[in-house]
């Protein structure tokens, strides 16, 4: 009997530790869930099936785009688009184009960041979503319910001729204050007539679709005048949310934020991470903080991933120039010696090449990249770029 206990005892305590090590890994890793965006553009490949499988397997489970959210091509209205239900948050744009569904299950989408804009100007760019062989089919409602920040950026709408509610939208509540006069929103499409009204519970406000749930929710707008440039959950003074907060928020404090408008440092919203060193009046020295962390994404972190070098106080891909690596992971000031032999190239599409207005790697600049060992930006191969090219001359 005593061994029947102490077996179930051990079991119980192993169940324990393995949930204590899914919370532990759950809490260390605060960027688990993201995926890398696309620089397409409304590029859609001849093959329909694989453009679909490509965004699937890119897509399905993420949570944070890192780069532009590319919705293009779904031609199918019965194509299984769910992969796309998780996304919270896009660091740069969103363009939702060409496609014959009738929604987009983005209900969870946040923000839009905007750091990378469509043609320098959009955040949110949604055009020629329908099908002119087939009236029947194309885009009817966003459903972009939890859409409360655009940090930078303005919105274009146009050839959607089924789509219904985005002239009920308050934009200027989902632009930041900051920026909201730096870009324009252009709402070119004209609302079909079997759209019909908002519910009734919006109280008269805009939705993104049918019914109680798309209603618009307001976080800027309705604010307080004792709220700055700060969103707010309320009309009430005591309704402001932090500064740092972004989407909106639940409570007063730098915890209570929807997301992070900079960083987030286990779980406080922050202007930036606490730094190496702080300055100790009593001493007058600059001291080593006890509270330091390394910059990693959005977030503050205390040791950068294996995977990633360590640069000043952030976690980088690759040391910038005139540093390297010393072995330990950490960028370093390198000699003329350890350096001398790098070339350094700008990709596609990057605003400072020579390549600024091209999307892909083809016969024509390919002579770019003779020699380079480092890439500024990205290289982007398309399949029918080596049509009829043999395999020895590749």
């Amino acid at each position: 009997m005593k061994t029947q206990k102490r077996f179930y005892s051990f079991c119980i305590l192993f169940l324990l530790f393995s949930l204590l090590d899914i919370v532990l890994a759950t809490v260390q890793d605060p960027t688990s869930g993201r995926c890398i965006g696309t620089s397409s553009g409304l590029s859609v490949g001849e093959n329909r099936l694989e453009h679909y499988s490509k965004m699937y397997k890119r897509y399905r489970n993420c949570t944070i785009v890192k780069g532009n959210l590319e919705i293009t091509g779904l031609v199918n209205p019965e194509l299984d688009i769910s992969f796309l239900k998780d996304i919270e948050e896009v660091t740069g744009y969103v363009v939702i184009a060409l496609n014959f569904v009738p929604y987009l299950p983005l209900e969870k989408l946040k923000i839009i960041r905007g750091r990378e804009l469509f043609k320098d100007r959009y955040a949110l760019h949604v055009s020629i979503n329908m099908n002119e062989q087939d009236s029947s089919q194309g885009l009817r409602e966003l459903r972009l319910k939890s859409l409360t920040e655009i940090v930078s950026g303005g919105v274009k709408m146009k050839r959607n001729n089924h789509l219904c509610f985005t002239n009920t939208i308050n934009w200027d509540d989902i632009l930041r204050k900051e920026t909201r006069n730096m870009y324009r929103v252009s709402l070119e499409d004209t609302p079909p007539p079997s759209c019909g009204s908002c519910d009734v519970t919006c109280g008269g406000g805009g939705c993104w679709g049918r019914g109680a749930s798309m209603c618009q929710v307001l976080t800027s707008t309705i604010c307080s005048e004792q709220c700055g440039n700060a969103r707010c959950k309320g009309p009430a003074r005591e309704d402001c949310c932090d500064i740092e907060c972004a989407s909106g928020c639940t409570g007063p404090s730098d915890k209570d934020c929807i997301t992070c408008l900079h960083v987030n440092n286990t779980g406080a919203c922050e202007y930036t991470c606490p730094p190496a060193r702080i300055y100790d009046p009593l001493t007058q020295r600059n001291i080593p903080n006890p509270h330091f962390k390394f910059h990693y994404h959005d977030h503050c972190v205390d040791a950068c991933p294996s995977n990633l070098l360590v640069e000043d106080n952030g976690c980088v891909k690759s040391c910038r120039r005139g540093l390297h690596n010393d072995g330990t992971g950490k960028c370093v000031q390198c000699s003329d010696e350890l350096c001398s032999g790098d070339k350094e190239c700008y990709g596609v599409n990057h605003q400072d090449g020579p390549l600024a207005n091209i999307r892909t790697v083809n016969s024509s600049n390919v002579h770019y990249f003779q020699g380079c060992n480092i890439i500024k930006g990205n290289l982007i191969f398309q399949s029918f770029v080596f049509v009829g090219i043999k395999p020895h001359k590749l």
